[in-house]
């Protein structure tokens, strides 16, 4: 009987390792898919990470559009409002005043949608800046070049014109944000023309 016995309980053990191989092989494939699981899982995070937007991105695409939009523009300041009722007259009258300028500084331009800037107000002393816009970015900068030479007209209108570039947005606050906390030490208007970038 322990013979028998001991036959029996040697089969159960080899049952039991047979068993306990199939399941080890199990593991092993098990782990094998898990290790192709994890790469491919990895391999997708990396790709997300690459195509991945910065949380500012869109802040960067809405001033690459604000800066192309305001490339070929100036802004013209103390240039003489016209007073009539009619604002397709008044458009023809800074656009021939703007002509007037330029014609001034020796620079030939095409110019379009002349807009005034701010609020119409009847108490003001000075008028309210003109932003125009040029035929191209050359002919803008060869204005800006020039327009210190305004101080320098035969007319008397003139000498109190200056002209500068129409900043984007953020170099508006960076530059109100600079010129109010001090840093510049002079004012901005003492310069007849501002250029950067």
């Amino acid at each position: 009987m322990d013979v028998q016995r001991v036959d029996s309980v040697e089969a159960r053990i080899i049952q039991i390792q047979e068993k306990l191989t199939h399941q080890e092989r199990e593991c092993y494939a098990d782990d094998g898919r898990l290790n192709k699981l994890e790469k491919h899982i990895t391999g997708i995070v990396a790709a997300n990470q690459k195509d991945k937007v910065p949380p500012n991105a869109g802040a960067d695409v809405d001033e690459l559009r604000d800066r192309e939009r305001r490339k070929n523009n100036i802004i013209v300041f103390n240039v003489g409002e016209c007073t009539k009722d009619d604002s397709e007259e008044r458009k023809q009258n800074d656009e021939a005043e703007v002509h007037n300028i330029l014609f001034e500084l020796n620079v030939a331009s095409n110019l379009s949608n002349p807009v005034r800037l701010g609020p119409k107000r009847d108490d003001s002393q000075y008028p309210r800046p003109l932003r125009i816009a040029v035929e191209n970015e050359t002919t803008k900068w060869n204005i800006l070049r020039k327009a210190e030479n305004l101080s320098k007209s035969g007319e008397e209108a003139y000498k109190k014109v200056y002209i500068k570039k129409d900043y984007p947005r953020r170099e508006k606050k960076m530059q109100n944000s600079e010129s109010s906390s001090g840093k510049r030490g002079s004012k901005q208007s003492k310069h007849r023309i501002h250029q950067s970038g």
